[in-house]
């Protein structure tokens, strides 16, 4: 995730647009449509600033994972 990060995050601030949320979420594997990009939106931006920072996209995409991994996922 990081690697990928650091694909948007090129100025190295930090800080990607918000407008990047759909591709980044795309690239990892996670196809939202709007009301779930709208929501996770709000989760990564709550103060509405305009932009990701990559920690707030790591917390979010920990809560993503678990909706999808299974029990045989983390086996292996």
């Amino acid at each position: 995730m990081k690697n990928l990060w650091n694909v948007f995050d090129r100025k190295k601030t930090d800080k990607v647009n918000i407008s990047e949320l759909k591709k980044i979420m795309r690239a990892l594997d996670f196809d939202l449509n709007e009301k779930e990009l709208a929501a996770v939106r709000k989760q990564i931006d709550p103060e509405n600033e305009g932009f990701i920072r990559f920690e707030g996209l790591r917390l979010v995409m920990e809560d993503k994972l678990k909706e999808v991994d299974t029990f045989e996922d983390f086996i292996e």
